[in-house]
């Protein structure tokens, strides 16, 4: 399992990174920033732009609680 440089969504910087991108195998984002992306239609990977084809929702860590 790849893991990212900090523990903060890569968007809004306040949440947990809780959801893993398919293909691309990354997990850049929270939920929250997830589904705002999903529902503004820009399905790609904020850190290697590929088109995102489903998202796997991983367990939070409990930090930021």
């Amino acid at each position: 399992m790849e893991v990212e440089d900090g523990e903060s969504c890569t968007v809004c910087m306040s949440h947990p990174r809780t959801v893993r991108n398919h293909p691309g195998g990354h997990a850049p984002l929270c939920e929250l920033c997830t589904v705002k992306m999903i529902k503004s239609r820009t399905i790609h990977c904020p850190l290697c732009r590929c088109a995102v084809t489903s998202f796997k929702f991983l367990p939070a860590t409990g930090q930021g609680d």
